[in-house]
């Protein structure tokens, strides 16, 4: 039986010079664009993480940069955290919250629900004595249901103790300061969230993001986008 080939490199790699495709729909850490606003957010979570006490919110549209974002956090991560990535597509009830958190901690994770949490509260606790701090990152939060949310926040009691014990960063659309605010964990006199936005990039921002793919795939020479094609 013969094999399928791989599908032909596009005509612009040879007309460009390239060594690679530089605009593919995936996470590449090569292609990462450090503009000045990513990294003094990246910088502010980092910072946010090791002492702050509030729920992390990192929120932009669809194709904002998000996920890439969040690898870049955990890539740069202190070497005292102990991270936990879940995905939001497969949390639909609380029991798959805590079966992947057991997963991603190291815990047991046929263990009934109660001790499942207990064991994470005391692991947040020995890593807490140790200088160490538990940190759960979640992708497309705004796909979480209600039930899910509640319960990863009320690990410990109730929000602001679960807080004090692990670092909760939820990447996700616009919305969730309102969702927060709707379910009585978040007042402007009592906030229990600090969210950073990911603004769209203006113009230039756009051209030099190009330019940089470009490079990072091979290319040299000036830009073959015209400023409508960057503006599109």
């Amino acid at each position: 039986m013969s094999t399928p080939s791989a599908p032909p490199n596009p005509d612009y790699l040879a007309s460009l010079g390239l060594q690679r495709a530089p605009f593919l729909d995936q996470i590449d850490d090569r292609f990462f664009y450090a503009d000045p606003m990513l990294v003094q957010r990246l910088d502010l979570l980092q910072h946010l993480i090791q002492f702050g006490d509030m729920l992390l919110g990192v929120s932009g549209p669809a194709g904002s940069g998000k996920s890439t974002l969040l690898r870049q956090l955990l890539l740069r991560g202190a070497t005292t955290w102990r991270s936990c990535r879940l995905n939001s597509g497969q949390l639909h009830q609380p029991n798959d919250l805590l079966t992947q958190l057991a997963d991603g901690f190291g815990l047991d994770r046929n263990a009934t629900p109660e001790r499942l949490k207990t064991d994470l509260l005391r692991l947040c606790q020995t890593l807490r004595h140790n200088a160490q701090i538990a940190v759960i990152v979640i992708d497309d939060a705004q796909l979480l249901p209600d039930p899910v949310l509640k319960t990863l926040l009320e690990l410990g009691g109730n929000p602001r103790e679960t807080l004090k014990l692990l670092r909760v960063i939820l990447f996700s659309e616009p919305g969730l300061e309102q969702r927060l605010t709707q379910a009585g964990w978040h007042t402007p006199l009592q906030p229990l969230l600090h969210n950073l936005d990911l603004p769209c990039f203006d113009d230039h921002q756009t051209a030099a993001y190009l330019m940089y793919r470009l490079a990072v795939a091979g290319y040299s020479g000036e830009s073959p986008f015209s400023l409508t094609e960057i503006r599109a």
